[in-house]
């Protein structure tokens, strides 16, 4: 599954196209765990977004519990796993993964190259900050999310951070490519574009009357039926509605 946009990070949750198109599988992931469903816990899930230009997000189950979901397409609710592993509480409670790549432009060997030589700039340049290692890779602000998530000013300079330099430098590289967010749910009804969920498409016919009730006609979201942004949605409620409208006139 795969798309392309770019992803906002909003107050307190992820948006965007990108994250739109994944949010109906997270919350169904997480409304199955909320009814029992453990058996595959680990595994990735198939929902995997690919934006070009702005970053790749990608859904992964954990082997733990997280509660609060909604059955609908739009914004989700998430917070920085980094922040969480900070607090026991939070993350014994995490169950869904969002991971960003903030970079998917880059193929392995040309991100290996990048990262040399941004560390061997570091390590003989003594005038630059933090903000400056990121220079031209990202937006400043999601730099600076990076360093203050390691507890670092931007303006501080990588000289001054002596044996601990070539720790927190990787691991600035590393979340460039892996910004982890655990999924808490998505916005709910009233912020929703769509939704999912519904009567199976089984059980109604092709002039969109229900099998198992006679002269009981639906359409649209009313059925088990929902897709892609772009217009898709708004597609296919008003053919259905057009179908069943008919149908149910004659």
């Amino acid at each position: 599954m795969s798309a392309s946009g770019e992803i906002q990070f909003a107050d307190g949750a992820l948006s965007g196209i990108p994250v739109f198109q994944v949010s109906g599988a997270a919350a169904q992931i997480l409304q199955m765990h909320k009814c029992g469903d453990r058996q595959q816990s680990g595994a990735k899930t198939c929902a995997q977004m690919q934006s070009r230009p702005g970053a790749n997000i990608s859904l992964k189950k954990n082997h733990l519990n997280r509660k609060n979901y909604s059955r609908t397409k739009n914004s989700a609710i998430a917070q920085d796993q980094n922040a969480q592993n900070q607090n026991p509480a939070i993350a014994g409670n995490s169950y869904l993964t969002a991971e960003i790549d903030c970079l998917p432009e880059f193929s392995e060997e040309m991100w290996q190259n990048e990262c040399r030589v941004r560390l061997s700039r570091a390590e003989t340049d003594a005038s630059m900050t933090a903000a400056g290692f990121f220079e031209g890779l990202v937006h400043p602000a999601i730099a600076s999310y990076i360093i203050r998530s390691e507890g670092i000013a931007d303006e501080k300079k990588l000289a001054n951070l002596r044996e601990r330099r070539e720790e927190i430098l990787q691991r600035f590289m590393y979340r460039l490519r892996h910004l982890q967010w655990t999924v808490t749910g998505t916005g709910g009804f009233e912020r929703a574009q769509v939704t999912r969920g519904g009567v199976s498409l089984a059980e109604v016919d092709c002039r969109m009357e229900s099998k198992l009730q006679k002269g009981l006609f639906l359409a649209g979201e009313l059925l088990d039926q929902d897709g892609l942004c772009g217009g898709y949605n708004l597609t296919w409620a008003m053919c259905t509605g057009m179908i069943a409208g008919r149908s149910a006139a004659q």
